[in-house]
């Protein structure tokens, strides 16, 4: 039995020429399809990167408040303490009158960090266009870092409120410097108690916060470096 060969027609120059063009046109199609996926990516990095230091240079601005407010509450509280327990305090020295000490323990004071733009990264993912997964890991320790130091919130705003009402139960407010007889404060338990509790957890916020600014200090400057 005699079988034929059957041989496929060699391709004509045209027919190359078409296969090259469509396969050049879909390489140039993925390049394209490549740098503009690249391009966007770069956009929402830089945009992240610019928003996080926005946020983290206004938390800059309140750590060092809260911390100079901190200091403050726990000198305020040290010296009606030291007049608590019949110490001859030259009010001059400290640079604060007993009114004002008392005053000051009253004061409002949060320590609270801008997470705008990091629960947008959460929220969307969007994080994955910062390809250093060590800043990745410092951004996410940060706020968890702030997160934790802002659990100091709880302790000191009630302790606050406590000593504000003390301090109407013996009829002064604490807004009327003018109102705030050191004299009676000294012989009232309660408040004295809180002014203590007050003193102690200033400084314990203090501590709290200047390392948070430590670690707000060393975010900047590596997100300055890698938006460079």
């Amino acid at each position: 039995m005699n079988y034929k060969i059957f041989k496929f027609p060699k391709p004509s120059a045209f027919l190359v020429s078409e296969f090259v063009i469509i396969v050049l046109g879909v390489l140039a199609a993925l390049a394209v399809d490549g740098w503009n996926t690249a391009r966007s990516n770069d956009e929402i990095k830089m945009h992240l990167v610019t928003s996080l230091l926005m946020d983290l240079r206004q938390d800059q601005e309140d750590y060092s408040e809260f911390v100079t407010d901190s200091i403050r509450r726990a000198e305020a509280a040290n010296i009606i303490g030291r007049l608590a327990n019949g110490e001859d305090v030259d009010l001059a020295d400290e640079n604060m009158t007993a009114a004002e000490a008392l005053y000051f323990i009253a004061r409002s004071s949060r320590l609270e960090t801008v997470e705008v733009t990091f629960r947008e990264m959460t929220a969307s993912g969007s994080g994955t266009s910062i390809e250093d997964a060590v800043i990745r890991l410092t951004i996410s320790y940060y706020y968890g870092l702030a997160r934790d130091r802002a659990d100091i919130n709880d302790l000191i705003l009630p302790a606050i409120l406590r000593y504000r009402a003390y301090l109407e139960e013996v009829g002064m407010s604490y807004v009327d410097k003018e109102d705030l007889d050191i004299d009676i404060i000294l012989g009232q338990p309660k408040i004295m108690a809180v002014v203590r509790e007050l003193g102690t957890w200033a400084a314990v916020a203090a501590s709290l916060a200047e390392d948070l600014e430590e670690a707000n200090r060393e975010l900047i400057l590596e997100l300055e470096s890698f938006s460079t």
